[in-house]
């Protein structure tokens, strides 16, 4: 057995760990700090230091889910969400979306409706990563996303990694992977308008991208099964 089965083999058997992960990425970003039983400090460290592989082994278990619209990304920047808007809650607190969308850095002066749609596809993308919580025009950051807002940037880079796994369409697209060629386009259209799809098509098989290693593992063969068209 190689030592990287070996490892993640003594991982399965970490019966607190896996209760702890699977917490993480299907539990509701509201009630995401409820379920987790150990301080969020040193939850997020686990998380950080968890495998990617590991997670694909919880994806394994679940099922094809329905995936509501709200719970598809779409966005412009991730970046801009995970650095500006983040740092920006972090010091201000609860914000409308449409002083979301004005701190947010566009390359356009927009209209009001237009900042807060922005300021709101962003804020949903930190929802889905567990780190805000959108509600009624206004976000703010989950006890995750203050834990979150400690951390430098190439920790958050790790975290975001792992927290696409939080994504249904995502965890949809490589569970059916395992066994076959998917389509990102064709995933997205169960669920949304073509038009809408198609915005948002690039927005998925990104954040796909971002779970490419460099070795061989299984997740690497899933991914290499995942189309964009």
């Amino acid at each position: 057995m190689s030592v990287v089965c070996e490892g993640m083999c003594n991982l399965k058997d970490d019966t607190d760990l896996r209760e702890t992960m699977s917490q993480f990425i299907y539990a509701s970003c509201d009630t995401l700090s409820k379920h987790i039983k150990e301080p969020l400090e040193e939850t997020i460290q686990k998380i950080i230091e968890t495998p990617l592989e590991y997670f694909l082994t919880i994806v394994d278990e679940g099922e094809i889910e329905y995936c509501c619209p709200r719970h598809i990304p779409q966005y412009s920047n991730m970046n801009s969400a995970i650095e500006l808007e983040v740092n920006y809650l972090s010091e201000n607190g609860v914000c409308s979306l449409e002083e979301i969308g004005s701190i947010l850095p566009r390359q356009v002066t927009d209209s009001v409706p237009a900042k807060i749609k922005y300021g709101e596809n962003h804020s949903k993308l930190l929802e889905i990563f567990g780190l805000a919580l959108v509600e009624n025009g206004f976000v703010q950051l989950t006890e995750m996303g203050v834990c979150f807002s400690k951390l430098d940037v190439e920790q958050r880079m790790e975290y975001i990694k792992r927290s696409i796994f939080r994504a249904p369409i995502i965890r949809n697209i490589i569970i059916k992977s395992k066994h076959q060629r998917v389509s990102v386009k064709e995933e997205l259209s169960l669920f949304l308008s073509d038009s809408t799809a198609k915005r948002r098509l690039a927005n998925v098989y990104n954040l796909i991208k971002m779970l490419e290693t460099t070795d061989q593992s299984e997740l690497m063969k899933r991914l290499r099964n995942i189309d964009r068209q």
